[in-house]
């Protein structure tokens, strides 16, 4: 029971007599039992691609039980019974359907349809005669309508709801006749409905990825069932949840037809997502979708129908959770919009950040989704939009800072902000800055911010381009470092300041020193809290500050100024020596052994 010796026999027969040949086949249909049960469907086989006129001369009454036996064979391949073979013996009825006249095919689809099995065999046997032969179904179709029609029905009917079973399905479509195809469509609409509710989704999927022009031939009654279908199977399955392993995700698939198909039927498609009633995220997913896959389609689509893609826009952003997830989805369509609808959809963050408390952080996080995927959009997007999102992100880190609304939050909107400002255009970090600058709060949110911003890699570099860009920008900075240790004072924390010290670099430590001692100058009050974080940064890392205090003339001068400098107020060293003995602590009188060098060099300013 080998391919080869059924070709062997089918070699045999292609030079015999008619009347030995028969002789030879019934012999084949008698032996095809048990271990030798697939005999039949190897030889009828051998024949068709051998000697295929033989097949007209073989006696009807053993042919009916040789193609009985091999559509058998077929059958109980697919349900995993009888014996299993690596021959795909769906395969071997299509060959045989495809090589044979048409006789002997219409026999064979008889048989495949009187047969009672639950198995997608009819599909199976269906599309692999489309792939051999593209134009055999219609001439089989012809011939006999209603056999046809009927394999057609039981192909879907049976169909698996997988996205392998309905590739099957739009490969039928993609050779068949219009009328034909019209048949497939209709039944599976039809189908498409309980446990194979997405059924319709998967086959239109199929059917743009294989050959997209076929949509344009489908009923349009049809084309709209499956579109309703596809929709609500979309939308129950976000309400569901969690996708399971290796479930389709359906709003990819919306996207995926919406991107290859024409531009009448996406229309229907965005249509019937803008009249679905849900809270769900389906609208965010759909048009994020179809920017990650075609921007160009988008912009196409909204420069056709602008009203259309403004209602998806906007129900898109309204539904949108409140998550770094869906504020990346909305980064995506920004990065991918054209100027117009990239400022629609940034217009339309604002508004449900500000009218929406648990969405009052929305803003923030699409800031950050947009500088962290698209640097480069930020700037086409308005002054006035820009300028809102980056006064709901500041006032979003403010509550969190002060303990309100947005305090138990896992996202640290200062940290957020320091981001931001490190990766985004120098002109729209300094408006950031700005925005904390003219912010009224009673937290510490410079100092946080500050902190957060001495975090970042690049953030020296970065707030040194900012000062140096204009006069205006350095005051802004100044603004802040003031504002910041103005915090640590209020906190009596030294060590904030002295963190904010040692984690600069070049020119801002000198303009954060010189804030410092500014500070102590004018605040007698803190005088004691800013030296004591001078000293340590002076004890602890000398070379930050020895070449500032020695070259900068107006930092001497404050420094000679202080009453009582870089020292203990209530013991003052005298300004005129050096600074450099390190006081031990303790309540005895110091001696003179007990003064240690800290560093070689005299870093006082005189």
């Amino acid at each position: 029971n080998t391919s080869e010796d059924s070709q062997l026999i089918a070699n045999v027969i292609s030079v015999v007599s008619d009347e030995l040949m028969n002789v030879m086949i019934e012999e084949v249909s008698k032996t095809s039992v048990d271990d030798k049960q697939t005999l039949s469907a190897k030889v009828l086989q051998a024949i068709v691609d051998t000697e295929p006129d033989k097949m007209e001369i073989i006696n009807d009454d053993v042919k009916d039980v040789m193609i009985q036996q091999t559509v058998e064979s077929a059958k109980n391949q697919q349900e995993g019974t009888g014996i299993q073979e690596e021959q795909n013996f769906t395969d071997i009825v299509s060959d045989i359907i495809v090589n044979t006249n048409t006789e002997t095919g219409s026999k064979l689809i008889e048989e495949i349809n009187n047969i009672d099995t639950e198995t997608n065999l009819s599909l199976e046997i269906i599309s692999g005669i489309s792939e051999k032969d593209s134009g055999k179904l219609d001439t089989l179709s012809e011939n006999n309508k209603e056999q046809m029609d009927q394999l057609t029905i039981e192909a879907v009917q049976h169909a698996e709801n997988t996205s392998e079973d309905s590739q099957l399905i739009a490969n039928v479509i993609s050779v068949v006749s219009d009328d034909l195809v019209n048949v497939v469509v209709e039944e599976v609409s039809k189908t498409s409905i309980d446990e194979k509710q997405s059924l319709s989704a998967k086959v239109l999927k199929a059917i743009v990825d294989t050959e997209p022009d076929k949509m344009e031939i489908i009923d349009e009654d049809v084309k709209d069932t499956m579109i309703e279908q596809t929709i609500e199977a979309s939308i129950d399955q976000q309400e569901e949840g969690d996708l399971s392993e290796g479930e389709a995700d359906l709003t990819d698939i919306i996207a995926d037809i919406i991107v290859n198909t024409d531009t009448e039927t996406a229309e229907k498609i965005i249509d019937e997502v803008n009249d679905s009633d849900t809270d769900t995220n389906l609208s965010l997913k759909v048009i994020s979708g179809i920017s990650e896959k075609d921007s160009e389609v988008l912009n196409e689509l909204s420069e056709n129908n602008k009203e259309q893609i403004e209602e998806l826009t906007e129900d898109a952003i309204q539904n949108a959770e409140n998550t770094s997830e869906d504020s990346q989805l909305i980064a995506n369509v920004v990065a991918a919009a054209n100027d117009e609808l990239a400022n629609k959809v940034v217009e339309e963050v604002n508004e449900v950040a500000e009218e929406d408390t648990d969405k009052g952080t929305l803003s923030a996080k699409v800031l950050k989704a947009i500088v962290d995927s698209e640097p480069e959009k930020i700037e086409i997007i308005s002054e006035e939009n820009k300028g809102d999102l980056i006064e709901n992100a500041v006032d979003a880190a403010k509550e969190q800072q002060e303990g309100g609304i947005f305090e138990e939050e896992e996202t640290n909107y200062s940290d957020l902000i320091a981001d931001v400002i490190v990766n985004t255009d120098t002109d729209t970090a300094s408006q950031v800055l700005e925005e904390i600058n003219n912010t009224d709060t009673k937290s510490d949110l410079s100092l946080q911010v500050l902190n957060d911003l001495q975090g970042k890699e690049n953030f020296n570099e970065v707030i040194n381009e900012i000062s140096e860009t204009s006069e205006g920008n350095e005051d802004i900075v100044s603004n802040i470092i003031e504002d910041a240790i103005d915090d640590a004072i209020d906190n009596n924390d030294s060590k904030a300041i002295t963190d904010i010290i040692e984690e600069s670099e070049g020119d801002l430590t000198e303009q954060i020193i010189e804030n410092v001692v500014e500070e102590a100058k004018e605040n007698e009050e803190s005088n004691e809290l800013l030296t004591d974080a001078i000293e340590e940064v002076v004890e602890e890392n000398p070379n930050k500050v020895i070449d500032i205090i020695k070259n900068d003339d107006a930092i001497n001068e404050i420094i000679k100024n202080i009453d009582d400098p870089i020292t203990d107020p209530k013991k003052p060293l005298d300004p005129k020596k050096p600074l450099d003995p390190k006081k031990p602590k303790g309540p005895k009188d110091p001696k003179s052994n007990d003064y240690k060098t800290v560093y070689d060099n005299n870093v006082s300013p005189n």
